[in-house]
């Protein structure tokens, strides 16, 4: 199987400056308050609903996201499904390590480049709406099983 195709070099900078989206001030807000953990789960969360949406996949529910990072990222995605996967480095420890334990890294400078992304652009608007952090990983919806990539070992 061929890894997804990803653009060779870093996104350049946008044209002009996207406007500051709402999902970016709320995290700034929870990091500055000491809530970093709780910050990077929203960035992350609302960022990667996004992405759903505005590049209508429908992802079944038992998939990680490295399955999604695996099979679903298309050419027409740009830079966001990089971003996205760096977004989600700082995720997965904040999301799943332990409580006490300290997270490391900002996720304001990428998620700030993640709705800079032409495609992304009109969600990263400022009226775009946070995710709420008690309604993350509900309603997704479920690709038919022609859709799906095949299981490993899985007959032909």
């Amino acid at each position: 199987m061929s890894s997804p195709a990803y653009p060779a070099s870093d996104p350049p900078g946008p044209a002009t400056p996207a406007p500051e989206a709402e999902v970016v001030r709320e995290v700034e807000r929870l990091a500055s308050t000491g809530h970093r953990r709780e910050a990077i789960v929203v960035a992350f969360e609302t960022a990667y609903r996004d992405f759903e949406l505005t590049f209508g996949l429908e992802v079944p529910p038992d998939w990680t996201y490295a399955d999604v990072f695996a099979h679903a990222v298309r050419t027409d995605m740009g830079y966001a499904p990089v971003l996205l996967a760096r977004l989600y480095a700082l995720y997965a420890p904040a999301r799943y390590g332990r409580p006490e334990d300290d997270v490391d890294g900002d996720p304001v400078p990428l998620l700030r480049a993640f709705y800079a992304e032409p495609p992304l652009q009109p969600r990263g608007s400022a009226t775009a709406t946070v995710l709420p952090y008690a309604d993350r990983n509900r309603g997704r919806p479920v690709l038919v099983p022609s859709q799906r990539p095949p299981r490993a070992g899985a007959a032909p």
